[in-house]
């Protein structure tokens, strides 16, 4: 699944947005049917430029137990959210500072 990510990632910063969210709804759905981790979709949402559905991925990530969505501060696929006031409130959540 992590090479879809990639993918889907890949499709969407090289503007061919049919492709990535062709695989994000392919994440959603085994989002919505097994234990993958949502931060994973919120870097999909990012690269699109999705601000809202990646908000709603990090939110998802942060109610439940995510080993991934720690390293928020870190990972350079969320580079575009870091200016949104959101962004702000999700690090503050998870106890980092801002």
């Amino acid at each position: 699944m992590s090479d879809e990510i990639g993918l889907a990632v890949a499709h969407a910063l090289a503007g061919d947005r049919a492709a990535a969210v062709a695989l994000l709804r392919r994440l959603e759905d085994q989002l919505a049917k097994t234990n993958t981790d949502p931060f994973f979709a919120a870097t999909v949402y990012a690269a699109l430029g999705d601000a809202d559905g990646a908000f709603a991925a990090l939110d998802r990530a942060v109610k439940r137990p995510s080993g991934m969505v720690g390293g928020i501060k870190a990972d350079v696929r969320l580079e575009g959210l870091r200016s949104d006031p959101r962004y702000a409130k999700i690090v503050s959540r998870l106890g980092l500072p801002v």
